[in-house]
C-alpha cells in the first residue's frame, strides 16, 4: 500500500504541499502534540485565498491523523471528512483565480488521500464485521455441542460454523486494528474445529457400522428363515467358513470404530459391541455341532434339516439370554433354528437401534446457520 500524506512519510508531492503549511504556523515543530485547526473567519464564504489556506490546514490535520497505522474505523472516518472537506474548498476556488492552477494541483493529490483513505476505512470496516462475524460463529459452534450426544447433522453444523469463524478470521488483513486479536482467536478457532472435525469422522464411522452390521444381521436372517430346498436342505444360507469370515470382517470394523476419539462414549458402541457377542455366540454354537457331528459321523450322516445339537453342550446362559428352543424332552436343539433365531433377534435389535437414532436426529434437529453475510 501506498503511503498517506503522514509527517514522517510523506511522498514527494505531499512535502510541496504540507510546506506552506509549516511555513503558516501548523506543526511547525513537528511535535506529537495535536494539531488544532485555527480555520478563517471566512470559511462560509471564503476567499480564493483563505479557501486554500484552510484546505491545506485541514490536509494537514488529516495526515497527522493517520500518522502510525493501523487505526479504528473512527479514525479513518475522521481523516476521510477532513479530506473531502479539504477538497470541497478547493474545489470552489474559482477557474479565474489566480490560485486556480496552484489549487488544481492540490487537488490531484488530495482526491488520491481521499480515495486511499476511504480504501482503508473500507477494508477496516470489513475487518471489524468479519471479527464480530466469527465470533458470532464460534458462539453457535459452542451452542450447538453442548450437553452430547449428538447426531451427525448437528456436529456438521459445528463444523462448518468452525470453519466460517476461521475464514473470516483469515480474511482479516495484518494491516487492520483486529489482526493481532485475528490471529489469537485463530489458534483456538483451529483447535475447536479440529475437535469437532474427529467428532464427525466418529459420527459418521458410527452411522456406517450401525448401516453395516445391520445388513450383515438382516441378509442372515433372511437367508435362514427362507424355505430350505431338497437340494439344499443342510444349508443355513451361508457356510461356516464363510459366517467366520465374515464375523471377522465385522469385528475389525469394530475395532476400526473403537480407535476413533469418543467412540467407546458414543450410544452406538454397545450394540454394536452386543451384536458381535451374538455373532461370537452363533459361531460357537456352529463350531460345537461341527465337531460334535465329526465325533458323531456314523450316526448323524442324515441329521441335514434339524442339525441337532444336545443341549448339554450348550451354555444354559446362552439358551436363556437368546430363547433357543429345545426338543420337548429338553435335551436337544437345533442348530439352523438356533441360527435363525439369534440372527432374527439381532437384526430386530439394530434395526431398532437405527430407527432411535433416526428419531434422534429428527429431534436434535440441527438449526439453520445464522451469522453469514
Amino acid at each position: 500500500m501506498r503511503h498517506l500524506l503522514l509527517a514522517t512519510t510523506l511522498s514527494a508531492g505531499a512535502v510541496s504541499l504540507i510546506a506552506p503549511l509549516i511555513n503558516q504556523g501548523f506543526g511547525a515543530s513537528r511535535s506529537d502534540q495535536p494539531v488544532v485547526r485555527q480555520l478563517s473567519a471566512t470559511v462560509q464564504s471564503p476567499t480564493s485565498r483563505n479557501a486554500l489556506a484552510d484546505a491545506e490546514a485541514l490536509a494537514w490535520e488529516a495526515a497527522v491523523l493517520v500518522q502510525n497505522p493501523p487505526h479504528p474505523v473512527a479514525t479513518w472516518r475522521n481523516a476521510r471528512l477532513h479530506w473531502k472537506e479539504a477538497i470541497e474548498l478547493l474545489e470552489a476556488i474559482p477557474a479565474d483565480s489566480e490560485l486556480a492552477d496552484q489549487a488544481k494541483q492540490k487537488l490531484a493529490v488530495y482526491r488520491a488521500n481521499y480515495a486511499e483513505i476511504s480504501d482503508r476505512l473500507k477494508r477496516e470496516k470489513k475487518a471489524t464485521q468479519n471479527f464480530k462475524f466469527a465470533q458470532r460463529n464460534a458462539w453457535n459452534a459452542a451452542v450447538l455441542v453442548q450437553d452430547p450426544p449428538h447426531p451427525l447433522g448437528v456436529w456438521q453444523s459445528a463444523e462448518s460454523q468452525w470453519q466460517t469463524a476461521i475464514d473470516r478470521l483469515e480474511a482479516i488483513p495484518q494491516t487492520t486494528t483486529l489482526a493481532a486479536k485475528a490471529q489469537q482467536s485463530l489458534k483456538t478457532y483451529r483447535a475447536n474445529y479440529q475437535e469437532i472435525q474427529q467428532r464427525v469422522k466418529t459420527e459418521e464411522t458410527a452411522s456406517a457400522s450401525l448401516q453395516e452390521f445391520f445388513t450383515k444381521a438382516n441378509l442372515l436372517a433372511q437367508s435362514a428363515e427362507a424355505p430350505i430346498s431338497v437340494a439344499g436342505r443342510a444349508d443355513v444360507g451361508i457356510s461356516y467358513e464363510q459366517y467366520e469370515k465374515l464375523v471377522q470382517g465385522l469385528d475389525q470394523q469394530l475395532k476400526d470404530f473403537a480407535r476413533h476419539p469418543h467412540a467407546k462414549s458414543h450410544p452406538l458402541y454397545n450394540s454394536l459391541t452386543q451384536t458381535m457377542t451374538d455373532h461370537e455366540t452363533a459361531l460357537r454354537l456352529w463350531k460345537t455341532y461341527l465337531q460334535y457331528k465329526q465325533i458323531h459321523a456314523a450316526w448323524l450322516y442324515d441329521d441335514l434339516y434339524d442339525q441337532h445339537l444336545p443341549t448339554e453342550l450348550v451354555p444354559p446362559s446362552d439358551i436363556k439370554k437368546y430363547s433357543l428352543k429345545t426338543s420337548l424332552d429338553g435335551t436337544r436343539l437345533s442348530l439352523r433354528v438356533s441360527l435363525a433365531q439369534i440372527w432374527s433377534d439381532m437384526r430386530d435389535r439394530l434395526l431398532l437401534t437405527r430407527k432411535q437414532q433416526q428419531d434422534f436426529a429428527a429431534q436434535r434437529q440441527a438449526p439453520s446457520e445464522s451469522g453469514k453475510l
